[in-house]
């Protein structure tokens, strides 16, 4: 055997030889094998104390199903019952012909009941496994929990992406919800006097808990909705927010940056986005007392007008003047509510914590001082997008 031949042969023999010593991958797991988890719905039976979780998991070819249109449905929902969260994995393994798989699921759905006793076992739970999930979605339903995770929702096959995805475009478009609205966000705020809104959702009462959902052109019926902000303090639910004051909350504390409004000039009704806000807290403290003054800045968008006024110089600064006045009155009403509850919405005890200088000593170490914080507003708008029409039609 001439040498380049023998340089040639003797590393490939080498290699098999090595090769026949390796095995394959014994552990492997194919994706029909596994029950993928998509959304996780938890309550608490209020006669036996013991937690409930719905799992709903993906029915891979329902989902493909959908294309053909034969009634197949693209999820499915399992209930269990038990003391411990600990258990729930062994009995999923009793009734489930797959491996649960909840690593990658996009909302978890917590009963208004469950959230107002509180969360911290479930924190504390999640938070000891190794592959625990803190970006997933949170919301508080109140609706009974059996008909969120037994609803079939238009558009979206999968009801977890559908929610996640509306709580997505709230920023943006209506500042309903806030982006940092997951469970890392509610973990963050557990060891400080700081609220936190966690968006509130419930389920048309029409309620058609069957795949012929998916084939009624109807969307409202059944589906998923948000309505409102479910207020919590540490892991506790403590209240809850309508709409408009979301908002407003979610601005004062600079998560949303675009809100839609209506204001109303001279009996006319007239809608907006305010957009591009900007908030500036300076907090000081003068005799003991907290002041809070706040400064918002913010672009107007005109998206409907039916004053049959002249878009001039005149009208925009009635906008302008009658857009700063609601608000600072709605910044008022929200502060005064929250103190008549016992909620600092404004953040102010927080703000005190986070103070540096022996002038705040005694003031942290009161935790009612936040009560007596005097407040003051200004606010600085202009109408900077507007359509093609400067006169309104008069169809005369």
């Amino acid at each position: 055997m001439s040498g380049i031949l023998r340089k040639r042969i003797v590393p490939l023999v080498a290699a098999l030889a090595v090769s026949f010593g390796l095995t394959g991958c014994w552990d492997i797991v194919e994706v029909n094998q596994l029950a993928i988890i998509n959304m996780i719905g938890i309550d608490r039976n209020p006669d036996t104390g013991n937690l409930i979780v719905y799992y709903q998991a993906i029915n891979p070819t329902g989902i493909i199903a959908q294309q053909r249109s034969d009634g197949k449905a693209p999820v499915y929902t399992f209930k269990f019952e038990k003391s411990s969260p600990a258990a729930f994995e062994e009995a999923a393994a009793g009734i489930m012909p797959r491996k649960l798989f909840p690593d990658h699921f996009q909302a978890i759905v917590v009963s208004r009941r469950l959230a107002e006793e509180g969360l911290l076992d479930i924190f504390n739970y999640n938070e000891n496994k190794n592959n625990r999930r803190s970006n997933v979605d949170v919301f508080i339903t109140n609706s009974p929990i059996s008909e969120v995770m037994n609803t079939y929702v238009p558009m979206e096959k999968l009801p977890g992406r559908s929610i996640r995805s509306t709580l997505e475009m709230q920023p943006k478009f209506t500042g309903r919800a806030s982006q940092d609205a997951q469970l890392r966000d509610v973990l963050e705020h557990l060891e400080s006097p700081e609220l936190t809104v966690v968006p509130l959702i419930r389920v048309d009462k029409r309620n058609t808990p069957n795949v012929n959902r998916l084939e009624d052109i109807r969307g409202n019926i059944g589906n998923l909705m948000l309505v409102g902000g479910a207020l919590f303090r540490k892991d506790r639910m403590i209240g809850e927010l309508d709409t408009e004051r979301v908002k407003l909350f979610l601005t004062l504390k600079g998560e949303s940056r675009n809100i839609y409004k209506e204001l109303k000039i001279d009996g006319h009704n007239l809608s907006i986005r305010a957009e591009n806000i900007r908030v500036k807290r300076k907090l000081t403290l003068k005799d003991g007392t907290p002041n809070l003054k706040l400064t918002i800045r913010s672009d107007l968008a005109l998206l409907m007008q039916n004053m049959g006024l002249d878009l001039n110089v005149e009208t925009m600064n009635r906008i302008n003047q009658k857009f700063e006045q609601q608000l600072t009155d709605e910044i008022v009403r929200l502060m005064e509510e929250g103190k008549s509850k016992g909620w600092d919405l404004l953040g102010v005890a927080g703000d005190i914590q986070r103070k540096r200088g022996s002038e705040w000593k005694d003031a942290k170490r009161d935790e009612e001082i936040w009560r007596h914080t005097k407040l003051g507003i200004e606010v600085v708008c202009k109408v900077r997008t507007l359509g093609t029409m400067a006169h309104p039609y008069k169809g005369e």
